[in-house]
């Protein structure tokens, strides 16, 4: 009997993961809207189930004739979410909020670990590796773009392990 209950609950496993892959896949294309092409975003896990913050990552390409602005972000992970940065003074890195960020005709912004990220404040719960949710990034010129993105591990790098997307080309702004 309790080799019946485990060959079951093994075929159950395979059929929800079977049925959930089209879903994982849909979830991990590009979202366009105008101009602008966006890879779906990254986070990585929380460290802790106590973590108060996390970031989210995306590269945002401009296939059009003039810049676009990145002027805000929303998510519903936290209670708080911003485009941050972080910079170089008096010998020690710090992260501040990054201001509106252009995103170049003919261009790309890349936001990494180190550099620039939406940060996700005062989360409602830790960011658990495989969970998905989604940011609306805000842009002058485009509107509210709302994006997937994705919980990797704690030491993610990033998709394929280097935090780069598969479209590099053009002008890039990472700062």
């Amino acid at each position: 009997m309790n080799t019946i209950l485990k060959a079951a609950a093994a075929a159950l496993f395979t059929i929800m993961s079977i049925a959930a892959a089209p879903i994982a896949a849909q979830a991990m294309e590009p979202v366009t809207s105008g101009d602008l092409t966006i890879e779906p975003g990254w986070a990585r896990a929380s460290a802790t189930d106590h973590a108060k913050a996390g970031a989210a990552f995306f590269v945002i390409h401009n296939k059009g004739d003039s810049d676009d602005v990145l002027i805000g972000a929303d998510s519903g992970v936290g209670g708080k979410t911003e485009v941050h940065t972080h910079k170089h003074e008096n010998g020690v890195m710090k992260m501040m909020p990054a201001g509106d960020v252009t995103v170049p005709a003919g261009g790309m912004v890349m936001m990494k670990p180190g550099g620039l990220h939406v940060m996700l404040m005062s989360l409602h719960g830790p960011l658990k590796e495989g969970e998905h949710f989604q940011v609306k990034l805000n842009f002058s010129k485009t509107g509210e773009v709302t994006v997937p993105v994705t919980v990797m591990g704690v030491a993610a790098k990033g998709p394929g392990g280097d935090g780069h997307g598969h479209m590099q080309h053009g002008k890039t702004t990472t700062e």
